[in-house]
């Protein structure tokens, strides 16, 4: 072995004994073990995870297992990020208790373009629709600021339309990078994707909540189409977009006293008609529906 093979492994073996007699700065994000790197390699040490994700300064008690000496310093924290390669993250929104954002378009560390990924220990400076200066590890983005050298009023008019629940497509600011919109659009397809779930949901808990079957919905200005079933027959019943879902036409003759029911109790009305016989396919005591027949079967909530 060479001399200069061997200076190398002596100096790797000093720095190895020097890292067992000092600390080290690591992130912790709900992991229960840390690295921490010597002449780039990685010695990877167990820890007892902190309750609060952050960033912490640990110190070997041997060559497997680490203890928490405390949180780090932003200087130490700084120190650490700085080896890292820069990438400038649009953020999308905070999903349990992590934030995740849309990569700049030319990022050059490989992260899909236009696709959200997550930013881990986001500090509360960040907001909704920021451009925030982030470094990557190779598998972790670690947020390390807000971005200084981008307009904060972009992200302010975006947090404001949003709360519009403006259209993605008509946004009009100048300025507004790629990121920047692909952010806000993924946002408002998230938010949409909950509000028509929680829509969806709420019909279908009234439905089968009075012993019916809820087979779809469809929206419209003011109104749903509510497709269902009772005991095997099938219905269309307009209702209003009320908290109760009143009644505006039943799809059976209720002699004009559509709106005295409200989904519930019209299913209710429904059940009991049909078990004592004055409702057949909508004809009977209650007379014939307008809208009995118009199901379609491709009409669900898929």
């Amino acid at each position: 072995m060479s001399e200069e093979a061997l200076a190398a492994i002596s100096k790797l073996a000093s720095a190895e004994a020097d890292l067992m007699e000092s600390t080290f700065v690591a992130p912790v994000v709900g992991n229960d073990a840390v690295a921490a790197f010597v002449k780039g390699i990685a010695y990877k040490f167990s820890i007892h995870t902190p309750e609060k994700p952050g960033w912490y300064r640990f110190k070997p008690r041997n060559q497997k297992t680490a203890k928490l000496e405390g949180a780090a310093s932003l200087p130490e924290t700084e120190s650490y990020l700085a080896r890292l390669p820069k990438v400038r993250i649009a953020l999308v929104q905070k999903v349990n208790g992590t934030y995740h954002g849309i990569p700049e378009k030319s990022n050059s560390v490989g992260l899909p373009v236009g696709q959200a990924v997550p930013v881990q220990i986001v500090d509360d400076f960040a907001d909704d629709f920021d451009r925030v200066i982030c470094r990557y590890d190779g598998t972790n983005l670690w947020y390390e600021r807000v971005d200084p050298s981008n307009d904060p009023s972009k992200a302010a008019y975006l947090r404001e339309r949003f709360k519009k629940l403006t259209a993605p497509k008509t946004l009009k600011y100048k300025g507004l990078t790629f990121e920047e919109k692909a952010a806000y659009a993924a946002r408002y397809a998230m938010d949409n994707k909950v509000r028509e779930e929680l829509k969806i949901r709420s019909v279908r808990g009234d439905v089968e909540h009075a012993g019916g079957i809820f087979m779809g919905l469809r929206e419209k200005s003011d109104h749903y189409e509510v497709a269902y079933s009772v005991d095997g027959q099938q219905y269309t019943s307009y209702v209003a977009k009320d908290a109760g879902h009143t009644v505006i036409s039943a799809g059976i003759c209720l002699s004009g006293g559509d709106r005295a029911f409200d989904l519930k109790s019209l299913v209710t009305v429904m059940r009991e008609g049909q078990r004592e016989g004055r409702i057949v396919h909508g004809h009977g005591d209650f007379g014939h529906g307008d809208h009995d027949d118009d199901y379609d079967p491709e009409f669900d909530d898929d």
